[in-house]
């Protein structure tokens, strides 16, 4: 299938997975959402693990990031791990004190760092001279669906944030091609994600099959910090696979 056929498919795909932010009618945030099962304090931190568990953003963010300035990688990835750090000080803020407005600064550079990885993919498999512009727009788009949230306790474009960059990754990892090599990694990011989830949405139970060591939400914020790993590991390892014309310029240009 050419790419541009591929291309219009892909764009429709993104298009008709909005559809339900409009059909769907509003729902807002559960105050119940903020009962972690771990609320265990330590040395006067509250809920300790589900504070300090975050450091792991910072670490694999911030190593990421200097990555990205010494090697001049692409601002999508420059402002991606980026908002991974960020998102160890606005996540362990919300759960130092778990309420709708200390939510926001943990959702906020988490959506920054979707939005500018969505942007990244686009450029690397479809066209680069995408990325700059789309770059701007994905990050209004973000950021406004969470200050959406916050005003109208509205969560329907939010959820569509999240889960239009995760339906594309797939799309892309399984139709498209990578103008670079090593780009299994990103399947392994895609598989922690996914685990992420599960143990969040299993909080309790994951803190009473550990015995009360760690719980499911703890375990969720380990997990997702394996992403921006994995990803570091793709821009450490990759090479470039094709120039614009579509030439092969290694011998490993097989290599996914």
């Amino acid at each position: 299938m050419r790419l541009q056929l591929k291309t219009i498919y892909l764009m429709a795909v993104i298009l008709l997975s909005s559809i339900p932010v409009f059909l769907v009618e509003p729902f807002g945030q559960r105050l119940s959402y903020h009962l972690f099962a771990d609320q265990r304090a330590y040395l006067n931190i509250p809920n300790f693990m589900d504070v300090v568990s975050n450091i792991s953003f910072l670490i694999f963010g911030g190593i990421g990031l200097v990555h990205c300035f010494i090697n001049d990688e692409k601002w999508s990835w420059k402002i991606f791990f980026t908002g991974i750090a960020l998102v160890s000080f606005g996540s362990a803020y919300y759960h130092f004190a778990p309420t709708n407005s200390t939510l926001f600064w943990d959702r906020l550079p988490m959506t920054i760092a979707f939005m500018a990885m969505f942007t990244a993919m686009i450029g690397e498999y479809i066209n680069s001279q995408l990325e700059k512009p789309f770059l701007i727009i994905f990050l209004i788009v973000g950021v406004f669906s969470v200050i959406y949230w916050a005003l109208y306790d509205d969560l329907r474009f939010y959820y569509w944030v999240q889960l239009a960059p995760m339906v594309t990754l797939l799309i892309l990892l399984t139709f498209f091609k990578s103008h670079y090599t090593h780009t299994y990694f990103l399947v392994f990011s895609f598989i922690c994600y996914l685990l992420a989830k599960v143990v969040e949405s299993n909080d309790r139970l994951f803190f009473d099959l550990t015995g009360n060591m760690i719980s499911g939400h703890s375990l969720k914020h380990l997990l997702a910090a394996l992403v921006p790993l994995w990803v570091l590991m793709m821009l450490k390892k990759r090479s470039t696979r094709f120039l614009n014309s579509g030439a092969k310029l290694f011998n490993d240009c097989n290599i996914r």
